[in-house]
């Protein structure tokens, strides 16, 4: 049997989340293709340690990754893929990986119509590594996935952006999306939003 640890979260004072749960994937191949010798999803209860109970063979390599959930329904990205035999038992998440954004309408958007709509994201925050807040990629996609608006590496607009009406239609769902960048070039995964312009005020739909 093989331990894989993983560092406690550095989560900031007052950041108004926790550590909630922890993906765990051990593959047989490194890019994770349906070939897997274990997983646990979402696992609540092995937090900071998975054990392999499967026996390696002699000479054997797998390869792991894990994945972060937070309180606040956010999550990092898959970590950096480590090659585990019986000789390496373990790794350590060390790289930098930045916590999803968690997108918004204004509140007052009852207040206001189409070509006023401000999206807001959290502010930046690392699960672990350093690094600063330099870019962020918006999108807006419709309900298919098709990118009908894109600002990339945007440095002017980093937790907040007015939406372009122009492309905008009545009683249409759209999808908005972010992404955080960090001057040292490591990127969050994409938060979403669903929103509806089927009703007169706008309304932001979770899922």
């Amino acid at each position: 049997m093989i331990n894989i640890n993983i560092d406690k979260p550095q989560i900031p004072a007052g950041a108004g989340f926790t550590h909630l749960s922890t993906s765990w994937q051990i593959s047989l191949t490194r890019d994770f293709n349906g070939a897997l010798l274990s997983e646990s999803i979402e696992d609540e209860v092995n937090l900071l340690e998975y054990r392999i109970a499967n026996r390696l063979e002699t000479n054997q390599i797998v390869f792991a990754r894990v994945k972060i959930h937070f309180s606040n329904d956010t999550e990092t990205n898959w970590s950096r893929i480590i090659s585990i035999s019986e000789q390496q038992k373990g790794f350590k998440l060390s790289n930098t990986i930045v916590v999803t954004p968690k997108l918004r309408l204004d509140q007052s958007v009852y207040d206001v119509t189409i070509e006023d709509v401000v999206v807001y994201g959290d502010d930046m925050v690392l699960y672990a590594g350093s690094g600063e807040h330099k870019y962020t990629d918006w999108k807006i996609e419709d309900t298919i996935g098709k990118v009908i608006w894109e600002r990339l590496k945007d440095a002017e607009n980093l937790t907040s952006i007015r939406l372009p009406s122009d492309i905008l239609d009545d009683d249409k769902f759209y999808i908005v999306k972010a992404a955080y960048i960090t001057d040292t070039n490591t990127s969050s995964n994409y938060g979403r939003m669903a929103m509806s312009t089927g009703a007169q005020p706008l309304q932001n739909i979770s899922f």
